[in-house]
């Protein structure tokens, strides 16, 4: 029952860490963003699909689930919203899940 704790622990602070360097990794990526657009007078246009066809080698084209909103909303996280705002958003949703597992009767020790 020990162990279980510390794995229900664990698991609620390595969340809490991934939050805190999601943030952190889009506050670093907002100003590289300001200091291109400094330098070169444009800014970025890069979205969560660029980074993951640069990682991955991997195209992604347009999503089609034959659901009209969840495709809408897909292929926004994808192709429209800037990558800062994509991590902001996932490090807010990390922060919640974090959170509401640690207050949760369930894993209370």
């Amino acid at each position: 029952m020990k162990e279980i704790r510390l794995l229900k622990r664990t698991t609620i602070t390595v969340l809490y860490h991934l939050a805190g360097y999601t943030v952190l990794a889009g506050c670093v990526h907002f100003i590289f963003s300001l200091f291109w657009w400094l330098k070169n007078g444009v800014w970025t246009e890069d979205f969560i699909a660029v980074w993951i066809a640069m990682i991955t080698s991997i195209k992604l084209s347009e999503i089609n689930t034959g659901w009209v909103i969840i495709d809408k909303i897909f292929n926004y996280i994808l192709f429209d919203l800037n990558t800062t705002g994509f991590l902001l958003f996932l490090a807010i949703l990390l922060y919640l899940i974090a959170d509401f597992m640690d207050r949760s009767d369930e894993f209370k020790e």
